[in-house]
């Protein structure tokens, strides 16, 4: 009888954990954090857009372009903007950029989940007929004024991921020169 009873309150706990088990396993899965992506669309070099796929943020693939462009046309901007290298420079509306180098790249990796989306810091030599200016231009902020023609980044590729670090020459800036 004795054995009964305990071969009974073993199957009643085992029971419980088990349903215990359950009940929190569903309660995590249905608290899980909410993520939160910084963009919904990547310009890529050759002037499409891209969107995310999947639940990770991650951006699609971008075409690969076989003919190299130092110009851009973005859908919107008309011919106002320029991708150019590191250490190559690029003319756009009587404004010649040099891209000196690449500062800080604090953006958020595409594998991340991130509260902030981060910024990038340019170093840029700025040159129309009149004068000349070595000037850190910033992503996502507002355009800066050059004798007259707002200057702003409006894309960076390629995106950051955690595990791989970008290499100076790899990097493509997109500038958008308006007069």
């Amino acid at each position: 009888m004795r054995n009964a009873y305990y071969f009974f309150l073993v199957v009643v706990a085992l029971a419980l954990v088990s349903v215990f088990w359950i009940y929190a396993r569903n309660i995590i899965s249905k608290t899980a954090t909410p993520v939160a992506c910084t963009m919904e669309a990547k310009l890529c070099s050759d002037g499409s857009f891209v969107v995310r796929t999947g639940p990770d943020c991650r951006f699609a693939e971008c075409p690969v372009s076989t003919t190299p462009s130092s110009t851009l046309i973005v859908p919107g901007y008309a011919t106002d903007t320029v991708t150019i290298a590191s250490g190559q420079t690029g003319e756009l509306n009587g404004v010649e950029i040099t891209v000196n180098s690449i500062g800080a790249d604090s953006r958020c990796p595409v594998d991340v989940k991130c509260v902030w989306a981060g910024t990038l810091v340019v170093s840029v030599t700025l040159t129309d007929s009149a004068r000349a200016e070595i000037r850190n231009l910033i992503l996502n902020k507002p355009p800066y004024v050059f004798n007259g023609h707002q200057i702003s980044i409006i894309a960076v590729t390629p995106e950051r991921e955690s595990t791989k670090d970008v290499k100076q020459d790899e990097y493509r800036i997109t500038f958008r020169v308006v007069k």
